[in-house]
């Protein structure tokens, strides 16, 4: 619509007049301010709305005159007095002050504001939220997994022990004389403990109004005291429970005592106070409760344990040079470095060597701990989801940006009203600082939601894509991280159209009847950045989340080597009280089998200690030679 515009009348000429007198501004800022208040009042009057009325709008000329002083920097007018000769000007920190104040009702102000426009404030909000809760949800596991230190005391002195064959790794484990050999080289280990995570243990506990399945982890004596685990109620493990006198007769001959975890303690026994010196049935065994863990406390390795018993590492029996079975974890000296104790090492498996000849060409490989439990597939994965989140947060800001700036520009009247009225250039940017302060705060606010339901969600799809160590959760950290990022976008695309405005003659965009005719070539410099970027980020995410859902089917169809249709799997366990040897578990597997066949719909059964591609067990080899008397070399084959 096009506008008649009508020359100001001569009250109007006599209102400006007294308002640019009482501003007594330089004669080039009187010029140009005259004309912007010429345009306002020609923009009021073409709308319908009369002279008298106009000025009404605006009040005391004399006010809105020393508004304008003020807003320009310059000393309102003096006030004399006798004997005064002028009143000095207005001192920096008070100019600071009123900054600060004004600031600060903008702020107070900028919920009415955001009010006006509802469906602007919700879709930055909303877009916010997205881009802000899927950072956030992916840092926060990014930061319990790499960033954030191992839970135990001093974790840069932790790694992980494992033996090597010939110079190559080639075992994933240790054994058990080479344990007793490592506790002695106390030039390089302050701690030494094993763990058994060869496979999951388990046990029936019984007792009670029902039964449940337990996960058990045998660890040995300084398990605990080694990672700073701290007994609730009782004690942990002594010495000569893992290393006493006698030697190995075989697993569960050792004692039978447990420590609890503190959450079996609460959820199953109701945090009894008196658990300490009781005894409960373990796979029809009566075991005696000698310690309750702290809350918290996990196994760096294997599964997560409801209870712990005493790993027996005497030697004899099957603890001998040919049986890789134990995981070790060791604390180095303080001083020493991983180069270090990896040369002090080899000197120390020499001497083993040849004293035990039996011991064969062997020797240890030290990773620090934390890059052990993370992995170096597990770190790159987590690397990959971080930076195509980190683009789908740039995206966002884009698209927060785009809808701020568009904002902004249709706020060119306003903007350019207030500066007739006095507003400055930091005046204006405090008032869209403010309304975008508060978008950034709801859109933060509701990031964390997302985040929190985001991290909630990848625990219950995956439960054991995290080590059990990793404490994902949110923290002040991530709040001013994600803070950081919406208020950084706000900021630098919210102020950008009233820095870009104030540089647009008020009278200029107080003529124009849209924002097109006004728009600088700065502006639209920005707009179609701002666009190109928008585009530019959601190609780089429309074809990298292309090429993963195409890695993610190409895994999906992989092969196994095996036929999992129509095959249904379950797990059998059996108490070494009621099944104590191999024939007795074999009658039972064999009864067992013959009642299933007989089920309708089974075509077909078997058993296996471990299902196919799961798990840890069994999926290392090491080379065997077998002689064979009808070949003239010897054969060798893998296990």
């Amino acid at each position: 619509m096009t506008y008649r515009r009508l020359e100001p009348p001569a009250a109007v000429e006599d209102f400006i007049r007294e308002i640019l007198t009482a501003a007594a501004l330089p004669a080039e800022r009187a010029r140009v301010l005259r004309a912007d208040l010429h345009a306002h009042f020609e923009d009021g009057m073409a709308h319908g709305h009369s002279a008298q009325e106009l000025i009404e709008r605006f009040g005391d000329p004399r006010v809105a005159g020393r508004r304008l002083a003020q807003a320009q920097g310059q000393p309102t007018l003096p006030t004399r007095s006798p004997g005064v000769a002028e009143a000095s000007v207005e001192p920096e920190p008070t100019r600071t002050w009123a900054g600060l104040v004004g600031f600060l009702q903008d702020l107070a102000a900028a919920p009415r504001a955001i009010r006006r426009a509802p469906r602007h404030a919700l879709l930055v909000v909303a877009t916010l939220a997205l881009g802000v809760g899927a950072n956030t949800a992916v840092f926060s596991v990014l930061d319990a997994v790499l960033l954030r230190p191992l839970p135990y005391p001093s974790p840069a002195e932790l790694v992980s022990v494992t033996e090597t064959w010939q110079g190559q790794p080639g075992y994933d484990y240790v054994r058990a004389p080479t344990v007793w050999a490592m506790r002695s080289w106390d030039d390089v280990f302050a701690e030494v403990a094993t763990m058994f995570t060869y496979r999951e243990v388990g046990a029936d506990l019984t007792g009670g109004e029902r039964a449940e399945r337990l996960a058990v982890s045998p660890v040995s004596a300084g398990f605990f005291e080694m990672l700073g685990g701290r007994a609730v109620l009782g004690r942990t493990f002594e010495e000569d429970q893992s290393y006493g006198p006698g030697s190995y007769e075989g697993r569960g001959a050792g004692p039978r005592v447990a420590v609890l975890s503190h959450d079996l303690w609460t959820r199953r026994f109701g945090a009894d106070p008196d658990i300490v010196g009781s005894t409960i049935q373990l796979d029809g065994q009566s075991v005696e409760v000698i310690g309750v863990m702290q809350r918290g406390f996990a196994n760096p390795m294997g599964s997560a344990a409801d209870l712990w018993t005493p790993q027996d590492l005497r030697l004899g029996g099957s603890h001998g040079w040919s049986n890789y079975y134990l995981t070790v974890v060791g604390r180095l000296l303080p001083e020493v470095t991983l180069e270090e104790a990896a040369e002090r090492i080899e000197t120390h498996v020499m001497a083993v060597r040849e004293a035990e000849p039996e011991s064969g060409e062997w020797g240890l490989d030290l990773v620090p701990l934390q890059s052990e439990l993370v992995g170096s597939a597990r770190q790159t994965m987590l690397w990959i989801l971080a930076a195509a989140v980190a683009l789908v947060l740039v995206s966002a800001c884009v698209n927060v940006a785009n809808l701020v700036f568009a904002r902004g520009l249709q706020r060119e009247r306003e903007l350019a009203m207030r500066g007739v009225l006095g507003a400055g250039r930091g005046r204006l940017a405090g008032q869209l600082l403010a309304e975008n302060t508060w978008l950034a705060v709801l859109g933060t606010v509701g990031g964390l939601f997302v985040a929190w339901g985001g991290v909630r969600a990848l625990l219950v799809a995956a439960p054991d894509a995290l080590p059990d160590h990793a404490d994902v959760g949110s923290s002040v950290g991530l709040f001013l991280f994600a803070l950081a990022a919406v208020v950084g976008t706000l900021a630098l695309f919210g102020l950008a159209p009233s820095w870009l405005l104030s540089r647009v003659a008020p009278a200029s965009a107080l003529r124009s009847g849209g924002r097109g005719g006004t728009e600088s070539p700065g502006l639209r410099r920005l707009r179609t950045v701002l666009v190109v970027a928008q585009t530019s980020v959601a190609l780089v995410l429309l074809i990298g989340a292309g090429l993963l859902l195409r890695s993610f089917q190409q895994v999906q169809a992989q092969a196994l080597g095996v036929v999992s249709e129509r095959v249904l799997t379950f797990e059998v366990h059996l108490p070494a009280a009621r099944y104590p040897d191999g024939a007795a578990r074999q009658a039972f597997h064999e009864d067992f089998q013959e009642r299933v066949a007989t089920l309708p719909g089974v075509i077909s059964l078997g058993a296996t200690s471990w299902l196919p591609v799961s798990g840890r067990y069994h999926i290392w080899g090491q080379p065997r030679r077998f002689e064979d008397a009808t070949v003239e070399e010897p054969v060798v084959a893998s296990s």
